[in-house]
Protein backbone atom coordinates (compact mmCIF):
# COMPACT_ATOMS: atom_id res chain seq x y z
CA UNK A 1 0.00 0.00 0.00
CA UNK A 2 1.35 3.53 -1.03
CA UNK A 3 1.15 6.37 1.36
CA UNK A 4 0.88 9.56 0.00
CA UNK A 5 4.63 10.69 0.98
CA UNK A 6 5.21 7.69 -1.24
CA UNK A 7 6.41 5.00 1.28
CA UNK A 8 5.31 1.58 1.22
CA UNK A 9 3.84 0.85 4.72
CA UNK A 10 2.33 -2.56 6.02
CA UNK A 11 -1.24 -3.00 6.94
CA UNK A 12 -0.38 -1.44 10.65
CA UNK A 13 1.13 1.94 9.21
CA UNK A 14 4.52 1.73 9.28
CA UNK A 15 7.74 -0.19 7.24
CA UNK A 16 9.27 -2.66 8.67
CA UNK A 17 12.79 -2.69 9.28
CA UNK A 18 14.63 -5.33 8.23
CA UNK A 19 18.05 -5.69 10.69
CA UNK A 20 20.75 -7.07 9.33
CA UNK A 21 22.39 -10.26 12.10
CA UNK A 22 25.24 -11.36 10.55
CA UNK A 23 27.16 -10.59 7.04
CA UNK A 24 27.41 -13.82 5.90
CA UNK A 25 28.36 -12.76 2.14
CA UNK A 26 26.86 -16.06 0.54
CA UNK A 27 27.42 -15.97 -3.16
CA UNK A 28 23.88 -17.46 -4.25
CA UNK A 29 24.40 -20.17 -7.58
CA UNK A 30 22.04 -19.84 -10.33
CA UNK A 31 19.46 -22.95 -10.56
CA UNK A 32 18.93 -23.16 -6.75
CA UNK A 33 17.04 -22.07 -3.81
CA UNK A 34 18.30 -21.12 -0.74
CA UNK A 35 16.36 -21.25 2.47
CA UNK A 36 16.99 -21.05 6.06
CA UNK A 37 16.14 -24.13 8.82
CA UNK A 38 15.06 -23.99 12.03
CA UNK A 39 18.43 -24.38 13.51
CA UNK A 40 19.59 -21.31 10.97
CA UNK A 41 21.17 -23.55 8.63
CA UNK A 42 21.59 -22.53 4.97
CA UNK A 43 20.63 -24.92 2.87
CA UNK A 44 19.91 -25.33 -1.01
CA UNK A 45 17.95 -27.33 -3.52
CA UNK A 46 18.47 -27.07 -7.26
CA UNK A 47 15.11 -26.43 -9.35
CA UNK A 48 14.44 -28.47 -12.31
CA UNK A 49 13.33 -25.69 -15.02
CA UNK A 50 11.33 -28.16 -16.94
CA UNK A 51 9.07 -29.33 -13.70
CA UNK A 52 9.82 -26.51 -11.60
CA UNK A 53 10.78 -29.83 -8.76
CA UNK A 54 13.74 -28.97 -6.45
CA UNK A 55 15.90 -31.84 -5.36
CA UNK A 56 17.11 -33.19 -1.91
CA UNK A 57 18.26 -30.11 -0.03
CA UNK A 58 21.93 -29.94 0.36
CA UNK A 59 24.21 -27.99 3.62
CA UNK A 60 25.73 -24.74 2.59
CA UNK A 61 26.26 -23.32 5.76
CA UNK A 62 25.76 -23.92 9.64
CA UNK A 63 25.62 -20.60 11.22
CA UNK A 64 25.96 -19.68 14.72
CA UNK A 65 23.26 -17.79 15.98
CA UNK A 66 20.72 -18.13 18.64
CA UNK A 67 17.15 -17.18 17.18
CA UNK A 68 15.15 -14.87 19.15
CA UNK A 69 11.27 -15.27 19.48
CA UNK A 70 8.80 -13.04 17.39
CA UNK A 71 11.48 -12.79 14.24
CA UNK A 72 11.34 -13.63 11.40
CA UNK A 73 14.87 -14.92 9.85
CA UNK A 74 15.78 -14.71 6.18
CA UNK A 75 18.43 -14.36 3.10
CA UNK A 76 18.90 -10.62 2.05
CA UNK A 77 19.83 -9.86 -1.54
CA UNK A 78 23.61 -9.95 -0.33
CA UNK A 79 23.53 -13.09 1.18
CA UNK A 80 23.52 -11.88 5.04
CA UNK A 81 21.32 -13.28 7.70
CA UNK A 82 18.61 -11.09 8.48
CA UNK A 83 15.95 -10.61 10.08
CA UNK A 84 12.28 -8.47 10.75
CA UNK A 85 9.95 -8.24 13.38
CA UNK A 86 6.98 -10.94 13.37
CA UNK A 87 3.58 -8.78 12.54
CA UNK A 88 1.41 -8.53 15.99
CA UNK A 89 -1.98 -9.67 14.77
Amino acid sequence: MAHENNRDENVYGCKPTVEKVMRLGLKRAKGFVYVLDAELCVLRAARDPDSDELAEPELVLRIEHARQHGYFYFLDADGDLARLPEPKV
